[in-house]
């Protein structure tokens, strides 16, 4: 009889903890999904908070807290009036997406292959942005799947571009591109390549730059 009320309550026990296990997952799914845009909200548990978007925001204001977001995975700082990149961004090791979109930055420092988990970046409307300059930078970054370079006033690329080995897609729309980039031959992982938007004929040979299995966009 001992042993029947043992097996019972060791059965209500595990049925307890596979509860809350799973409500355990499904807080973590919501919080890792939770977009945070008012800083004082974010700030009440920071080491919980997965997506920060300040866009649009004065970062001088508060980039001195940036560095209590340990978990942080995506950050926005797009619009924020900066012309370089904050230290404090640079501790966010955990970062995959960061979106510096609209901003006035020229050059990215080394520091800035630091963020080894950086999978997504944005550098678009950024008329000042030296390309030659940051690709040394950017080819450092193991994880690089996707760069973000539209409305960038781009003319050409640099024939370093190719340092960005890891790189599956490249935007590229709304630039002054007048022919298919020849420099992408060098990226053997580009899968999409968008050039909406430029003054690129159509009828331009495109198997002279288009790898197998490259999609481009016009």
């Amino acid at each position: 009889m001992k042993i029947y009320w043992l097996v019972l309550f060791l059965a209500d026990f595990l049925i307890c903890i596979g509860r809350n296990s799973a409500w355990a997952q499904s807080v973590d799914s919501v919080s890792i999904t939770k977009e945070h845009s008012r800083l004082e909200e974010a700030l009440e548990a920071p080491e919980k908070v997965y997506r920060l978007n300040l866009s649009n925001q004065n970062l001088s204001d508060f980039q001195g807290l940036l560095p209590k977001f340990t978990n942080l995975r995506y950050l926005s700082l797009r619009n924020g009036k900066l012309n370089y990149i904050p230290s404090e961004v640079l501790k966010l090791r955990q970062l995959q997406i960061l979106d510096l979109g609209e901003n006035s930055i020229r050059e990215l420092p080394a520091e800035f292959a630091g963020l080894k988990n950086l999978e997504e970046l944005y550098l678009d409307n950024d008329i000042y942005l030296d390309l030659s300059q940051n690709m040394n930078v950017l080819g450092k970054l193991p994880k690089l799947r996707i760069l973000h370079l539209e409305n960038d006033a781009i003319k050409q690329l640099p024939q370093n571009i190719k340092n960005l080995t890891h790189l599956e897609q490249l935007f590229l729309g709304n630039n002054l591109l007048q022919f298919v980039p020849p420099e992408v031959k060098g990226l053997q992982n580009l899968k999409y390549l968008d050039l909406n938007h430029n003054k690129i004929s159509i009828d331009l040979p495109m198997n002279q730059v288009s790898g197998p299995g490259l999609k481009i966009k016009f």
